[in-house]
C-alpha cells in the first residue's frame, strides 16, 4: 500500500478565520446536529457571530451554503482520490491496478475522517456524513452529484477494467453496498466497539479497516449468482 494513502487533506481552515469560514463552521455543526430542514439561517448566523446579510453575500441561500459546507471537505478529498488513482494507474503501466488498492483509495478518506476528532468529540463532518447516509435529503442529490460525478465515473471505469467478467449493473450494486457498509461502520458519530462492548482505540481502526478491505475485495470478485430456473 502506498505510504501517502494516509496523507489526505480534509479542507481544514486556517487559524485566522474570516467571516466565510465562520459561517461554514457553524453551518457544518448545525447541519450535522439538526439536519438540513431543521437548521435555519438565523441559527447559523447566531452561532457564527455574523448577520444574515453576510450569509446572503457569501452564499446566497441556505442550499448554496449547504453545498459549500460539503464542497469544503469533499473537494480536497475527491481531488486526492483522483490523484492517487492516476498515480496507481501510471505505476500499473496500462494494466488493471490491484482491486484492494482501488478500494483502499476510495474508502480511506471515510476512515481518516473517523480518526480526525473535533474539539470534545467526533469531527462534525463525520456526523454530517452519517446523517446524510442514513436520511439523505431529496433536494441535496444534485449537490452531491456535482461533487462526485467525476470520481464516480473514473473509479467505476477502473473497477470494470479490473473485473471485466462481472456485469456493470452488478458492479454498481456491489460498490453501493461497499460504500454504504463503510459509512455505516466508520462514519458513525459513536465510537466503534468490540463485540465485548469496549471502544476500539484509533490505533486499532487501521487493522479493522484492512480486515474490511479483505471482505470487500472477496465480495467484489465473487461470480454473480445464477438466476433461479
Amino acid at each position: 500500500m502506498r505510504d501517502d494513502l494516509h496523507q489526505i487533506p480534509l479542507g481544514e481552515v486556517d487559524q485566522e478565520r474570516d467571516t466565510r469560514d465562520r459561517i461554514l463552521d457553524a453551518g457544518e455543526r448545525l447541519f450535522a446536529q439538526q439536519d438540513y430542514d431543521g437548521t435555519s439561517l438565523r441559527e447559523i448566523t447566531e452561532h457564527a457571530g455574523v448577520n444574515l446579510a453576510a450569509v446572503n453575500y457569501h452564499f446566497g441561500s441556505k442550499k448554496e451554503l449547504y453545498s459549500a459546507v460539503l464542497g469544503r471537505r469533499f473537494k480536497p478529498i475527491n481531488q486526492w482520490r483522483l490523484e492517487q488513482l492516476e498515480a496507481a494507474e501510471k505505476q500499473a503501466g496500462g494494466q488493471p491496478i490491484a482491486l484492494r488498492l482501488l478500494l483502499d483509495i476510495f474508502l480511506r478518506p471515510i476512515v481518516t475522517i473517523k480518526t480526525t476528532q473535533g474539539e470534545g468529540g467526533p469531527h462534525p463532518f463525520v456526523c454530517l456524513m452519517n446523517r446524510h447516509s442514513a436520511a439523505p435529503h431529496p433536494d441535496m442529490d444534485e449537490v452531491l452529484e456535482r461533487e462526485f460525478v467525476v470520481v464516480r465515473k473514473r473509479f467505476f471505469a477502473a473497477i470494470q477494467q479490473i473485473l471485466p467478467g462481472i456485469p456493470a449493473p452488478i458492479l454498481g450494486w456491489r460498490m453501493s453496498f461497499v460504500i454504504g457498509g463503510t459509512l455505516h461502520a466508520f462514519a458513525s458519530a459513536k465510537p466503534l466497539r468490540t463485540p465485548q462492548g469496549a471502544a476500539v482505540p484509533p490505533a486499532d481502526i487501521e487493522a479493522m479497516f484492512q480486515d474490511v478491505l479483505t471482505m470487500f475485495e472477496t465480495a467484489m470478485r465473487t461470480p454473480p449468482a445464477q438466476p433461479a430456473s
